[in-house]
């Protein structure tokens, strides 16, 4: 089918032509007599050589551009809301072991959806630093973890939890199963991690049960999520 004036096709515009930008007139074949031209409907000047004052696509075909180019644009803001981070958990480990410099990991994973988490069970990536303690005193065996989460409508929230000892109650110290060293640092966090970033709430703590007279079992679970 042979193109319309200003290369439309069935009333829509398939190659570039040349439309008045006051009123959008095809302007296709109007040949300038004497200076400048005008549109015909309007009575807008032109310039036939220069694209800055006429318009290459009529406003119907340049409104339909504009609308796929936001529906794009809220398409990709929708998907990235849907998978952005909900907020994150930062578990911190210090050791004040007699005859070893003092040592302190940190890890921070942040928080994945929930549909994504209930859909796949999926956790975000997260990053481990190790150095020393920022202050020089304090327990030899410190340990806590906080989950911070973040809505639209609210900030805050999580699972919070520690756990402290002195030197003298290091050896043999276990939490959650593992051996309270730096070396374990890894899977230590991973005992309580997969809680925090899935909403999980702790609060049992080895000061807290000392407190009551109790004295801590060996392999006893001292920090567990609440049910």
């Amino acid at each position: 089918m042979p193109l319309k004036r200003g290369g439309q096709q069935s009333g829509v515009a398939t190659v570039p032509g040349r439309y008045c930008i006051g009123c959008g007139f095809d302007l296709t074949g109007i040949a300038p007599r004497g200076a400048p031209a005008r549109c015909p409907e309007c009575g807008r000047e032109f310039d036939p050589v220069d694209v800055a004052t006429y318009d290459a696509w009529p406003r119907r075909a340049r409104r339909a551009r504009l609308i796929r180019r936001v529906a794009i644009v809220l398409a990709v803001l929708g998907v990235a809301a849907a998978f952005f981070p909900r907020g994150w958990a930062v578990a911190r480990l210090t050791i004040r072991a007699p005859g070893r410099p003092a040592a302190e990991v940190v890890r921070t994973e942040l928080i994945a959806p929930g549909w994504l988490r209930g859909l796949t069970g999926a956790r975000y990536p997260g990053w481990t630093t190790r150095g020393e303690p920022a202050s020089a005193g304090g327990r030899a065996f410190d340990f806590s973890a906080t989950a911070t989460r973040v809505t639209p409508w609210r900030r805050g929230g999580g699972g919070s939890l520690r756990a402290t000892a002195d030197a003298d109650e290091l050896a043999g110290l276990l939490v959650n199963g593992v051996r309270a060293d730096v070396d374990n640092a890894a899977a230590l966090f991973e005992t309580v991690m997969p809680g925090m970033v899935s909403g999980g709430s702790y609060g049992v703590s080895i000061d807290s049960v000392r407190a009551v007279g109790t004295p801590i079992p060996p392999q006893s679970t001292i920090l567990a999520p609440k049910k």
